[in-house]
C-alpha cells in the first residue's frame, strides 16, 4: 500500500451505513491503540487520538507503514495493519469527541 492509496482512501467520504460498521470494527481494534494513545498519558510524546481528524490518522499510519515517520513501535503496529483496519481505526478514533479511558462496546458495560 502506499501512501498516496491511503490519502485518496481518507479524502473519501464514508456513506453512513459504511461509517457506521466501520466506526464498529475499529472500536473492536482499538484495545491496543487505547494502550498507549489515551488522555492522561503524561508522557506528552504519544498524542490522544479521541476526535482527531480521519485524513490525519490514515495520513499518520501510512507514513509509519511505509517508514516515512520513524518510530519503531508505530512502524511495527501499522505493518501488521490491512487498509480497511486502518481506515476503521481512523473512523473509531475521529468519531470519538471525548477522550477514552477505558473501551465501550454497544449496549455493554466499560471494559477498564
Amino acid at each position: 500500500m502506499s501512501l498516496s492509496l491511503t490519502a485518496l482512501a481518507a479524502a473519501l467520504p464514508l456513506t453512513n451505513a459504511r461509517a457506521d460498521d466501520a466506526t464498529e470494527y475499529g472500536a473492536y481494534l482499538s484495545g491496543e491503540c487505547v494502550t498507549c494513545h489515551r488522555s492522561g498519558n503524561t508522557d506528552g510524546k504519544i498524542p490522544t487520538l479521541a476526535g482527531r481528524e480521519r485524513g490525519e490518522i490514515l495520513t499518520a499510519l501510512a507514513a509509519f507503514k511505509t517508514g516515512e515517520r520513524a518510530s519503531r513501535v508505530m512502524q511495527d503496529v501499522a505493518a501488521r495493519l490491512a487498509d480497511d483496519e486502518m481506515q476503521a481505526l481512523a473512523a473509531y478514533f475521529s468519531s470519538l469527541t471525548t477522550s477514552i479511558e477505558c473501551r465501550q462496546e454497544p449496549s455493554q458495560e466499560k471494559k477498564c
